[in-house]
């Protein structure tokens, strides 16, 4: 019995608890060796990464006779516990042997008594293949690639762009024929969306490309079509795509299941035998061209998996890498997937492998950014139009109490968009759960949460894709990989996190053409909460905090500038000019009346402010301190002794509106800083104002402010002539009223003043 065993699945169940009662059994299980020394029973699970109860074939045996003779399952002296599942059980050899076995996948086989590995090829241990090696104390621990900074050239290379060129990639290629017959004949498709060809003959050229492409604009042909490509022409080559989530990854195989495309997806907890056949199916030469779906956090955290990928290129069948949703690498690197930042790994490890990069929302930066970190070779950018034309964009003022808001937000639903299918976003998992109760009485409603039971999540997005549920209350992760097209209705509760992400989440409305709505409800100190979510979560860096502190203000500004049209405000955010007028007019375009607006410069007017606040905290005794409101009603109140700042405003002739437009917009710029404070333990809030340490680096924005100007108000009933008495008694009157006035001179000539919008707090 010196022979070497594989390990292999019995029929037994071995259970967690087995310590406490293996001490009974000793004697008869024999389990002191000649030597006197004791068998270490202490293994580690390769399924489960965690420590495991290791049983030798004879100990098995001596419980459970029919458990290696492939009979039915018999009964054990343990104790069933709920969260446990079936362990792979190692054959010890007797006596004294070196423990070893052969690994499941390739030919080397790894003996622990050296740790060395005996096969020359293949792979060594099966805890590599999970992701598990030795640290030098001899003790597991998680493997993790570490990807080398970038070298000057490297980076210098990124930054070389190329911007699409439709007489270049528009042109006659050698599969022009092949790939047109595939887009008909396979995706059922009559003809291509404007940008698709040129991305897929980029894309078939081996060359690295970045695709900005907005939502239903059909990035998802752009690779699937030369994986079809790849198979028809024999090439048998894998395709790796990398998503940050489950749920689009699920979403991509239930299509490429139905057009017949091969596809497999690295995901969850696998077992051992999914793991063999999966890596079975890419490694043979002989099967066709295949997709295979994986998250960042696989890519960094398994060696099987890069030596895979190593095997493919020696085939030379590793066609190209796939990145969707390419701006988490930039904007969400490190709240959302930290992973996403190490895929530069898949250029430096393959640089001659292709990679393409696809996002629906990226600005120049963002660009310039995500090219960098995955150190793309002088990449090919596609850029599609940001506008979706049938969407109409509006801001609603958000009553600031919580009752009253999710009043507003039924009357909205109720009134507009009855019986339709949509989607209202929530900051929270609280408020999802709060606003899904209130709706739940006028439409059919789910909450979708990360609070939740995963079934819970999974059947309730069934429900909602399938019709059965109208309306999904969800938080903002809700946003990425839905693709349904009868969404009518896109409603953020709260402000969402950034520009980015609005333009991603109200993407998902109006996918099938028709006209759909996408609505803030906007109450300006929510942005205090998700600007103290940004704070605990980006403590330990400053610049991520910073710029995520900037996208939350730049919400801000969209939501404040009501008398622009929001179209255009969106799209120059992204580098686009809108020429023409919206075809489904924003909040702002339907008006009736033309919203007109007037710039000033208010450098010293914010100067001042800030000046007065710095001066007031260092002299007075008790200097107090100013919220938004009280600030507003001090700039604005009749000149006094006691503040610098007491109705300067007032003097500087700024209308109410106006006056806290400005405010605002100094909290926008960040000259000034809102701070919370809780100030009752019923979780009551005060949001205090102070001035920013660099007011004065942001003193420029205040040079040209745009302040609306409310047209004349117009009577919309006709004025009836008085008759009789009345009507002499009426025009005594008026005639009464302009003495009055033409006897009262005015002191001074008077300035235009600045009037503003309405703003709600």
């Amino acid at each position: 019995m010196d022979q070497e065993l594989q390990d292999r699945f019995l029929n037994s169940q071995v259970i967690n608890n087995y310590s406490q009662i293996y001490p009974s059994f000793s004697q008869a299980l024999s389990l002191t060796q000649a030597t006197g020394t004791t068998k270490s029973h202490i293994g580690h699970c390769d399924l489960c990464h965690g420590a495991v109860y290791r049983l030798s074939l004879d100990e098995l045996l001596a419980f459970d006779p029919a458990a290696y003779a492939g009979a039915l399952q018999s009964a054990t002296p343990f104790t069933r516990r709920p969260s446990v599942h079936q362990y792979r059980l190692c054959h010890r050899s007797r006596p004294g042997g070196a423990e070893a076995y052969t690994g499941s996948y390739g030919s080397g086989t790894y003996d622990r008594s050296n740790g060395a590995s005996t096969g020359q090829e293949g792979y060594s241990d099966d805890e590599d293949q999970f992701g598990y090696g030795l640290d030098d104390t001899g003790q597991k621990e998680r493997y993790k690639y570490v990807l080398p900074k970038a070298a000057d050239e490297t980076i210098a290379l990124a930054q070389d762009f190329n911007y699409d060129s439709s007489e270049t990639w528009s042109g006659k290629f050698e599969w022009t024929d092949t790939v047109h017959k595939i887009n008909i004949e396979v995706f059922k498709n009559p003809s291509f969306r404007p940008k698709q060809l040129e991305i897929i003959n980029c894309i078939l050229s081996g060359r690295d490309t970045f695709v900005v492409m907005p939502t239903g604009g059909g990035k998802s042909l752009c690779f699937q079509l030369p994986v079809v490509y790849d198979g028809m022409t024999g090439n048998n080559g894998v395709t790796i795509v990398v998503m940050p989530l489950v749920a689009l990854i699920q979403d991509q195989m239930k299509r490429l299941n139905a057009l017949g495309i091969p596809c497999h997806a690295l995901v969850g907890e696998l077992s051992w035998s999914d793991l063999q056949s999966i890596f079975g199916d890419i490694s043979d030469g002989n099967c066709s061209a295949c997709v295979l779906f994986v998250t960042p956090e696989r890519i960094t955290a398994s060696k099987i998996l890069f030596k895979a990928f190593q095997k493919l290129q020696k085939q030379g069948r590793l066609s190209r890498f796939i990145l969707d949703e390419a701006h988490c690498v930039s904007v969400w690197g490190n709240e959302f997937r930290p992973d996403y930042k190490e895929m530069g790994l898949l250029k430096h490890e393959f640089p001659e492998v292709p990679v393409c990069a696809f996002t629906a929302t990226a600005t120049e930066e963002v660009i310039q950014d995500v090219s960098t970190q995955l150190r793309l070779r002088s990449p090919t950018i596609f850029k599609s139009s940001f506008n979706r034309p049938n969407l109409r964009y509006e801001v609603i003022n958000k009553d600031k109490t919580a009752g009253k808001a999710i009043e507003q937000l039924i009357a909205v639903l109720t009134t507009r968009f009855a019986g339709e299918c949509g989607i209202v976003y929530c900051l929270s998992c609280m408020e999802v759960e709060k606003v899904a109760e209130a709706l739940s009485k006028h439409a059919k409603v789910a909450p979708y949460h990360a609070q939740m039971q995963m079934n819970m999540r999974n059947m309730y997005y069934k429900e909602w894709m399938s019709g059965n549920v109208d309306i999904m209350v969800a938080t903002l992760a809700f946003g990425m990989g839905i693709d349904k097209s009868d969404v009518r209705f896109v409603i953020h509760f709260s402000i969402p996190k950034s520009i980015e992400n609005y333009f991603q989440e109200a993407g998902r409305a109006g996918r099938d053409g028709n006209p759909a709505c996408c609505i803030i409800f906007y109450l300006f100190h929510d942005s205090q909460r998700l600007l103290s979510l940004v704070e605990r979560n980006t403590a330990s860096n400053g610049d991520n905090h910073q710029t995520n502190r900037q996208k939350i203000l730049s919400v801000l500004e969209y939501c404040e500038s009501g008398f622009l049209c929001r179209r255009k405000v969106l799209l120059q955010y992204f580098g686009e000019t809108l020429q023409q007028k919206c075809h489904v007019p924003c909040d702002s375009c339907s008006s009736d009346q033309p919203k007109r607006f007037l710039p000033r410069n208010c450098q010293k007017e914010a100067l001042y402010i800030c000046e007065s606040i710095l001066y007031s905290r260092k002299t007075s005794t008790k200097p107090g301190d100013f919220t938004l409101v009280t600030l507003h009603k001090v700039l604005l109140e009749r000149p006094t002794q006691n503040h610098h700042l007491s109705g300067y405003l007032k003097r500087m002739e700024f209308s109410s509106e106006a006056a806290m437009l400005l405010l605002k917009y100094m909290i926008i710029y960040q000259l000034l800083i809102e701070r919370v404070v809780s100030v009752t333990a019923k979780n009551f809030y005060s949001y205090y104002i102070r001035v920013n340490p660099q007011y004065r680096s942001y003193l420029h924005h205040m040079a040209s402010l745009k302040f609306p100007i409310e047209p004349p108000i117009q009577s919309k009933r006709p004025i009836q002539e008085p008759q009789g008495a009345a009507k002499k008694a009426r025009t005594s009157k008026l005639a009464t009223k302009k003495t009055t006035v033409k006897e009262k001179p005015s002191l001074k000539p008077a300035k235009k003043a600045v009037k503003g919008s309405r703003s709600t707090m």
